[in-house]
């Protein structure tokens, strides 16, 4: 049984307003409207999170929710992009903006055309992955994920004895400019110009697909 819901990610995830202050609905909202907990329900995705973020406030909540709440809890995380990242100063948390900080480009050998300091990024991202999994495994919390970034998809089915696959969608991520799917999938779609990322079908497909993966898999 779910009663409570929490989600996690990046931009991808997150709840936004219009530029009327009128709510956009996400994935996440329309999914826990469809599990009857959006009074239960609890988004913590902020847009242009990295993995490194995901896990720490997944983390915190945990640390801070009444254990006995555990066995209704259902967390779902969209993994973001790499190489994201935060870190601590004057008492908050920022990111790194790599744009303005051209040295940690070099440092990292990230670039248009560097690769390698791009694939230390994305094993790093996967060893949130499997530990954020298997902490929510470890204390019996139902959990799905899947992933915004093709390269960590990737990286993570390499990994597969590692995890409980069935909480796992690997078919597709959410992020993909090909639009030739002949079957529903994770993808954006812009319906108009004045859509944000992901569009309005994309939501909608995204919570048919959880709520179809949680009803099989989570409400026997």
């Amino acid at each position: 049984m779910v009663k409570k819901l929490l989600v996690n990610g990046c931009s991808f995830t997150v709840e936004i307003v219009s530029v009327k202050d009128e709510p956009i609905d996400n994935w996440g909202t329309l999914l826990a409207r469809k599990l009857g907990v959006l009074d239960s329900y609890t988004n913590l995705a902020w847009g242009g999170a990295g993995n490194d973020r995901i896990y720490r406030t997944t983390i915190e909540y945990l640390e801070n929710l009444n254990v006995k709440y555990y066995k209704d809890l259902m967390v779902i995380i969209c993994w973001s992009f790499e190489p994201r990242r935060e870190y601590f100063s004057d008492g908050r948390y920022k990111f790194i903006t790599w744009e303005d900080h051209p040295y940690l480009r070099d440092l990292f050998n990230i670039g248009d055309h560097n690769y390698s300091g791009l694939e230390l990024f994305t094993t790093t991202a996967v060893n949130y992955v499997i530990g954020l999994h298997n902490i929510l495994e470890n204390l019996n919390i139902n959990n799905y994920h899947f992933f915004a970034d093709s390269k960590v998809l990737s990286e993570i089915k390499k990994h597969k004895k590692l995890l409980d696959c069935s909480k796992f969608y690997f078919d597709k991520p959410y992020h993909t400019t090909n639009t030739g799917y002949d079957t529903p999938n994770l993808q954006i779609d812009k319906i108009s110009n004045n859509d944000d990322h992901p569009g309005p079908k994309s939501k909608e497909l995204v919570s048919e697909l959880l709520y179809d993966k949680i009803k099989h898999n989570f409400l026997k």
